[in-house]
């Protein structure tokens, strides 16, 4: 998690990891489509997309070669396919930095959300903003097929129903903070895929039980009705953030399903200099049914 670092020291933990985790099976991934993923305990921690697979003078990080999601379990993947699918006209609907009097403001995701939200078309429903609201949130959950969030993240360790994001307050008694909590007994959320474009969203700091895996944000977005979510694992710059949605929208855009938006994405970032280094694109995972092709069905369109 340090874009400093020594190149070569990265090679060689990078593709220690890959050897030791993976190297006894890496016949099988070279002739798989894409990767599911299970983990539990530490490995929890470990970004599979910056492990680096060395074959002679052929070096490539697992997320820009192959297609990527996690599950909880292969179990849990099966519930997933049975939920009842986003309306199919349901479309997206971002929200982008709220107003609270203990967060800062965040421009740059107002900017990231306007690209998106334009490039989608007449039918996305943008919400920056004092409109960043519980209440807003709550009415989008049933409809929309796609929703992309960016706003801080609220973490507590010590309960994992305590994570949360944050809002714009509606009133005395609200702290502005929409809790795990909300999310599974609240509301019904319909989405195909949930984007959480904040920083630490997925498994880093959060709360984990053996044998359960990561109760981060992600996963609760799963159990209140979300198809994929995707999530950041670490603290990420707000313009790598911008950019990197971009590019994984343009993805979607095109047709691709959640994981080959994905491995797209970073595919890209990895080739430009400024944002080679793994620390800039490998925080960012899918969870859940990566491999559906959430736009497959309507006409393409390009990210301006």
């Amino acid at each position: 998690e340090n874009p400093a670092s020594d190149p070569s020291a990265l090679t060689e933990i990078a593709s220690t990891l890959y050897e030791g985790l993976l190297g006894a099976v890496d016949k099988d991934i070279e002739r798989s489509e894409r990767l599911i993923i299970s983990t539990d305990g530490n490995l929890e921690h470990i970004p599979f997309g910056a492990l680096l697979r060395v074959r002679g003078a052929d070096a490539r990080f697992l997320g820009t070669w192959k297609p990527m999601s996690h599950v909880v379990s292969l179990s849990v993947r099966r519930e997933l396919r049975l939920r009842p699918a986003a309306p199919r006209d349901g479309g997206i609907a971002v929200f982008a930095d709220p107003r609270h009097p203990s967060f800062d403001e965040l421009p740059d995701a107002v900017a990231e959300a306007r690209r998106i939200a334009a490039a989608w078309g007449p039918g996305a429903r943008l919400y920056s903003g004092r409109a960043l609201t519980r209440g807003n949130l709550f009415h989008e959950f049933e409809t929309a097929r796609v929703l992309h969030i960016a706003t801080h993240a609220v973490s507590n360790g010590a309960l994992a129903l305590g994570t949360g994001l944050v809002v714009t307050p509606e009133g005395a008694g609200d702290d502005g903070v929409l809790r795990a909590w909300e999310l599974i007994h609240r509301s019904p959320l319909r989405a195909d895929l949930v984007v959480l474009s904040g920083c630490e969203t997925g498994p880093g700091s959060q709360w984990f039980a053996m044998g359960e895996g990561s109760f981060d944000l992600s996963r609760h977005f799963l159990e209140a009705g979300a198809g994929t979510v995707l999530s950041a694992s670490w603290r990420i710059s707000d313009d790598v953030t911008a950019d990197f949605m971009t590019r994984f929208h343009d993805g979607l855009l095109r047709g691709l399903s959640a994981d080959r938006a994905l491995e797209a994405a970073q595919s890209e970032m990895s080739s430009t200099p400024r944002w080679a280094h793994p620390f800039h694109w490998a925080a960012f995972r899918l969870v859940g049914l990566g491999d559906d092709a959430i736009l497959a069905d309507v006409a393409t369109a390009r990210l301006p």
